[in-house]
């Protein structure tokens, strides 16, 4: 259903460009770009923008100043950018407020491709004269949540507009952040586009209709399952306790399990997964490992967070229970 929806996104925002932007060749001009008052920051740290359909767009290539590895492949014509670590010195870039509303330049019509934090599919990019740029508000969410926990968005991103101060500041998940989730405050330990979505059936789940649980893989880091989903029969539960994710163990029998399908053909790139360094209780004992023990998909609609799957290691080392696979 989430590919669905995406997909159904995808279309739409294709379809709906700025300065009635359509399909042309390559080198076309395909509409403009205007001067603008508001300051666009990157964690903090200022960055170039232009106003496109009314939106702040911030180019790509800048990103290797900000933090970013950025790599370009003529024979395929692809832009690739990804979240490094923090930078060591401030890019060099002084603000200028303009005028707001007059034109700067021309977007051209291109044929490259974009690739933010791993994922290749659906960001809207402008050419404008050999620069590729991208607009915060495509990049991130915005900082506005009842329960006062920031989100992020499929890339990792959120951004804050204040337009008293008319500034627009886009903030980044790195490698060794703190985040703060509904599950308690965690350290990010990786952040990656690349892992699987498999479903498993449970063997002792004796329903007539067993239903696939959704399993997440990540290349040399075993599996990682959500425990709310798992039979009743198991006698495995969490719940949140005073901003703590609490497992409660009801016993150490042996969990078989088998594969059934996997469901994306081995790679899996509609959002980043943060691999997590989370405080959790065991059966009312806290457990501080500073190994990944769990991981989060970010949200691939609204920027909200999904569920938490937690690594079987981590179970079975914890919970003296046994995952087998069978």
């Amino acid at each position: 259903m989430k590919k669905w929806i995406m997909s159904v996104v995808c279309s739409a925002v294709l379809l709906i460009l700025p300065d009635g932007i359509h399909a042309a060749n390559i080198g076309d001009v395909i509409g403009n770009i205007y001067t603008t008052d508001i300051v666009a920051y990157i964690d903090d740290m200022p960055v170039k923008s232009y106003n496109i359909g009314g939106r702040t767009a911030i180019p790509i290539e800048e990103l290797r100043y900000y933090g970013f590895d950025v790599e370009w492949k003529e024979n395929s014509r692809e832009l690739y950018a990804a979240i490094s670590g923090r930078p060591s010195e401030v890019p060099e870039y002084i603000p200028e407020r303009q005028t707001p509303g007059n034109s700067a330049g021309s977007i051209y019509y291109t044929d490259i491709s974009v690739s933010i934090n791993g994922i290749e599919d659906c960001i809207q990019t402008y050419n404008i004269g050999g620069i590729t740029c991208a607009a915060i508000e495509d990049l991130g969410v915005t900082d506005v949540f009842d329960d006062n926990i920031p989100r992020y968005s499929r890339y990792g991103m959120r951004y804050v507009y204040d337009n008293d101060s008319r500034t627009i500041k886009l903030y980044t998940l790195r490698i060794g952040d703190l985040l703060e989730t509904k599950y308690g405050t965690s350290m990010i330990k990786n952040i990656t586009a690349n892992y699987t979505t498999d479903s498993y059936i449970y063997i002792d789940d004796t329903a007539p209709n067993p239903i696939d649980r959704l399993s997440f893989g990540l290349p040399g880091n075993g599996k990682y399952i959500n425990i709310n989903d798992l039979p009743p029969k198991i006698g495995l539960t969490a719940n949140v306790e005073d901003s703590v994710y609490s497992i409660i163990s009801q016993s150490d029998k042996e969990i078989g399990y088998s594969r059934y399908v996997a469901s994306n053909g081995g790679r899996h790139n509609d959002c980043v997964v943060l691999c997590l360094s989370l405080p959790m209780k065991v059966n009312g004992s806290l457990v501080n490992d500073d190994n990944v023990n769990c991981i989060m998909q970010l949200s691939a609609y609204d920027g909200n967070y999904e569920d938490l799957y937690v690594g079987m290691d981590f179970l079975n080392k914890y919970t003296q229970r046994a995952f087998v696979y069978k």
